[in-house]
């Protein structure tokens, strides 16, 4: 992306100017870091700036007064298509146009920053509704195991029964969930209801984006017919009546309240809804949505498929597991012993000595990588462990902020992770770095970049198309990237094959989101990733999880 012209302007502002907007905490923090404020020229301070921040700045409307005192007055008089000549006037003019997808700031992008292939949506607005063909040509069908689910999963949805069935399939991260929900709906669709109705429910674009693409790609091998499919991420106005759907569940709270009629028609007209990540179905209003799309009236019998890659074992029994477990009528999982009898023959099976693990299993398969742990020590003051620990002990899922804050500015922990990740960046080991907060992964990054460490940077409030440009480069490893830092974006729903190194610097109490972070470098070699991955992990995480004796539960991985 072309940042020439923008730096440009801002090369305009007072130093003063550009630390106030990169903020006082990401500021005060790289101050810190080299003990002097000397030590960062205004043109430094610009490309930490621009890295972290991109063309986002104009959603600041004090940011584009600024600015656009600065862009010379011929151009504001063109775009705005005014004859004055007061720049302070068509300054003011210019910072009141919100800053998305209108003729001025086009014109500002193609004519002015020479950026015409700048876009501004968080979603692909050309196309929202597709017809996928099916193919003639044949393609390798399911692994053992998967297969075994799919015909659980199939037999289940045949069922001769009254009400709709509850189904929720538990498949380690790795194993290929997605891939075998999508042939389990290609057979429902060409051999169970010809005319049904699906709904694909996840929580984020990134997600559905990946969930889409397998869609397409396993029914343009096996589907008997063409089939609708909408993209609905976006705003879609869910204009199909037989098909799938991709939506957000976002997106479905939203419809609920503010278009009551079409949140109807569609709630009764589904005949099966799939929930990626189904765990956070006890949400409240998630709750709701789920009941209004799995009740089953005199008209319409109603499915619900429930996915979950909560790894190993069950962690602990609470009230909420068990509510959890009840909504489900059947609960699929990997049998290995019966994968065995089908893959080896009965006899040879029942002689075999059995891995009593599922984990191990599967990384003797290749299917799994093999996690190498790795300890991240620094000098953790007492204090700040008692503090952990205090707060391991309470019920709350989450460490609180300002734990959190005060864990992610510590001077010798950051030192550590820094030093680290330029020995990971040397050995051109592709990592994906779990900061502890958005601030913090801004931290992680500007501190790389300080050390001319070309990195990704993502976070959640970021302009889509940097967002996405960011992903691009660590996937493809373009621009030198070997290094991608995140803020609760890239823990579901990111699967780049080539991470070779996962570096989780945020403490949790939460199994859950451990087990999806560790996730993101699960892949073996049969499911396109490499025999091991790094696991980096800092000690005060693991001093949590000792506290709560929950760490236990990711053993099997690296044992």
């Amino acid at each position: 992306m072309n940042y020439s012209k923008f730096k440009e302007i801002l090369n305009k502002f007072s130093k003063k100017e550009i630390s106030d907007y990169l903020g006082d905490k990401i500021y005060d923090a790289i101050i810190e870091w080299s003990d002097s404020e000397d030590a960062y020229t205004k043109s430094s301070l610009i490309d930490l700036l621009v890295n972290i921040n991109g063309y986002g700045l104009f959603r600041d409307k004090s940011f584009r007064m600024r600015f656009f005192k600065s862009v010379p007055i011929d151009f504001l008089k063109k775009a705005l298509n005014s004859n004055l000549d007061n720049h302070e006037k068509l300054a003011s003019k210019a910072s009141k146009i919100s800053f998305e997808d209108n003729q001025f700031y086009r014109l500002m992008f193609s004519e002015f920053f020479k950026c015409p292939e700048y876009t501004f949506t968080d979603y692909i607005q050309e196309n929202m509704l597709e017809e996928i063909t099916h193919s003639p040509t044949k393609f390798y069908e399911l692994l053992d195991y998967q297969y075994l689910i799919k015909q659980q999963a199939i037999y289940e949805l045949t069922k001769e029964t009254p009400l709709g069935r509850k189904i929720l399939i538990h498949m380690p991260t790795g194993t290929g969930k997605t891939k075998t929900a999508m042939h389990i709906l290609t057979h429902y669709f060409n051999f169970v209801d010809e005319k049904a109705f699906v709904v694909w429910v996840a929580h984020t674009k990134e997600l559905l984006g990946q969930a889409f693409e397998t869609f397409s790609s396993v029914w343009s091998h096996l589907g008997l017919r063409n089939i609708s499919v909408e993209k609905s991420w976006g705003q879609g106005e869910h204009s199909i009546d037989s098909g799938m759907i991709f939506t957000t569940i976002q997106s479905l709270q939203t419809m609920k309240k503010s278009n009551p009629e079409l949140y109807k028609t569609l709630s009764q007209k589904i005949t099966l809804m799939v929930y990626d990540e189904c765990h956070k179905i006890g949400a409240k209003e998630t709750s709701k949505v789920v009941a209004d799309f799995s009740k089953t009236t005199n008209d319409s019998k109603k499915h619900f498929i429930g996915l979950t890659a909560t790894p190993g074992r069950t962690t602990v029994d609470s009230l909420e597991n068990r509510i959890f477990n009840e909504f489900f009528d059947r609960k699929i999982e990997i049998d290995i012993h019966l994968v065995d009898r089908i893959s080896m023959g009965k006899n040879q099976a029942i002689n075999n000595k059995q891995l009593l693990d599922i984990i191990p299993y599967f990384q003797s398969r290749k299917i799994l990588s093999k996690l190498i742990k790795e300890e991240l020590k620094y000098e953790v003051p007492d204090d700040l462990i008692e503090e952990i620990r205090k707060e391991a002990r309470n019920k709350n899922e989450m460490f609180s902020d300002s734990l959190i804050e005060k864990i992610a500015r510590n001077k010798a922990r950051n030192t550590v992770i820094l030093e680290k990740l330029k020995q990971l960046n040397a050995e051109n080991k592709p990592t994906i770095v779990f900061a502890c907060s958005v601030d913090h992964a801004k931290m992680l990054s500007a501190f790389l970049n300080i050390e001319n460490i070309s990195n990704s940077l993502v976070y959640g409030d970021m302009l889509p198309s940097i967002r996405e440009k960011a992903i691009s480069d660590f996937k493809d490893k373009k621009n030198n990237v070997n290094i991608i830092i995140n803020y609760d974006i890239l823990t579901t729903g990111f699967d780049s094959t080539n991470i070779e190194c996962v570096f989780i610097t945020r403490p949790t109490k939460s199994v859950i989101l451990y087990s999806q972070m560790i996730g993101r470098g699960l892949r073996g070699p049969q499911m396109g990733g490499g025999e091991s991955c790094l696991l980096i992990d800092v000690i005060d995480n693991l001093v949590a999880f000792d506290e709560n004796e929950a760490f236990i539960h990711f053993d099997s991985y690296w044992r």
